[in-house]
């Protein structure tokens, strides 16, 4: 009579580690299917980190070359202002020119007959080159205006550019820090 109740205490033990073993059996799936769900969540953050990396460096490159052009932009401004000093010199080098042939085709009355036609073929010469110079220069004056004024438009856009590159490669690099 005593072997009945040791079985039926020996059956509830089973019963209980059956129980525990189904449990402990539960718990390692979940465990392992929190594993595999986590592994997901640590590949999709590597590529998201792999995905911002790109744009940062292509960010990064843009920065790089309006920075460098930006830099060429103010060149040609500076060398595109030289030229339109030398037109302005050249154009006062053909107002003095002419100013000359007319002192010497006035001059010119003072010589003999034949040293005064010379005298007048030569500043009427003179008088002519002046007047395609000035013609010249009048002509590249406003050439010279507007390839300032373009450049200086394209230098401030440029310089917006770089800003706003900037700006997104901050944008970027602080996404970053905050997926790691």
């Amino acid at each position: 009579t005593e072997t009945l109740p040791d079985l039926k205490g020996v059956a509830a033990v089973a019963s209980q580690l059956q129980e525990a073993a189904d449990s402990s059996r539960s718990i390692v799936a979940k465990a392992q299917k929190a594993e595999l769900q986590l592994q997901d969540v640590s590949l999709a953050m590597q590529e998201g980190h792999d995905q911002v990396d790109q744009p940062v460096d292509l960010m990064a490159e843009i920065q790089e070359i309006v920075t460098d052009s930006t830099f060429k932009l103010k060149n040609l401004c500076q060398s595109a202002q030289k030229i339109a000093q030398v037109v302005t010199q050249i154009n006062e080098l053909a107002v003095e020119m002419r100013h000359q042939a007319i002192n010497a085709s006035i001059s010119s009355g003072q010589f003999k007959d034949k040293d005064q036609g010379a005298i007048v073929a030569l500043a009427e010469a003179v008088l002519s080159f002046t007047e395609q110079l000035k013609a010249a220069t009048t002509d590249i004056k406003p050439l010279v205006t507007a390839i300032e004024t373009d450049i200086s438009s394209v230098g401030d856009a440029m310089e917006v550019g770089a800003e706003h590159a900037i700006v997104g490669t901050e944008l970027i690099k602080e996404t970053r820090h905050k997926l790691n």
